[in-house]
């Protein structure tokens, strides 16, 4: 991961809890999109900010109920959202730097932007990884 990367990642973790430390709050499992979209009761943290804009949870509960459309920056939004919430709420984070590639991506793509090959490419590509994150199956977890 590249240091700028790095620090973004650590800035919006900051950014997205309450105190200077991290501490995850939840019970580690990992959860989809829709998940998160249906359960805004549960968020770990209620704002979170990337392509340069701090969206609030009314605000990013409405990007995940955006239809796609073909337009690949939405799709990553709802994987980003939900990589960052599952982080937030104690599931371990991925080694691969997907969410700071994601974030990288919707800095330079903003949501509803539907760039065309090859940043589309490359947002799918980053989007599967964040989508294999988000859906994975931890023990004791539905």
């Amino acid at each position: 991961m590249k240091r700028g990367t790095l620090l973004l990642v650590a800035v919006m973790f900051v950014l997205s809890t309450a105190a200077w430390a991290y501490t995850p709050i939840g019970n580690g499992c990992h959860y989809t999109p829709g998940y998160w979209k249906n359960h805004a009761e549960v968020w770990p943290t209620t704002s979170l900010m990337f392509g340069g804009v701090v969206y609030n949870q009314t605000q990013l509960i409405e990007i995940l109920s955006r239809p796609v459309r073909g337009d690949a920056t939405i799709i990553l939004a709802h994987h980003v959202i939900a990589a960052i919430l599952n982080g937030d709420n104690g599931a371990a984070l991925p080694t691969n730097g997907c969410i700071g590639q994601g974030i990288d991506l919707l800095n330079m793509y903003p949501i509803g932007s539907n760039p065309s090959d090859p940043a589309r490419q490359e947002i799918l590509d980053v989007k599967d990884l964040l989508c294999a994150y988000n859906e994975m199956v931890m023990p004791g977890c539905k």
